[in-house]
């Protein structure tokens, strides 16, 4: 699969994509977003729909210089 995109002069330039790229691209459930090239890599965005899911529980963790925080409804550490 070749990513192609336009140059300022008008013609277009062709980028190969490995197998892996290819396949995650050809999926109906995925839309690229972006791309930014440099000269050592290409990065890709893409966004996916995925399944709402319904949270049993919570925590969350605050790490700081010199301390960690951790907790959820019922406890905080």
């Amino acid at each position: 699969m070749l990513l192609s995109f336009p140059e300022w002069n008008g013609e277009f330039a062709n980028i190969l994509l490995n197998d892996h790229v290819a396949g995650i691209l050809s999926d109906t459930m995925v839309t690229p977003r972006s791309f930014t090239i440099t000269p050592q890599s290409l990065s890709i965005s893409i966004a996916k729909n995925v399944e709402l899911i319904t949270a049993e529980k919570t925590l969350g963790i605050d790490r700081n210089l010199r301390n960690v925080t951790f907790g959820n409804d019922e406890e905080i550490i």
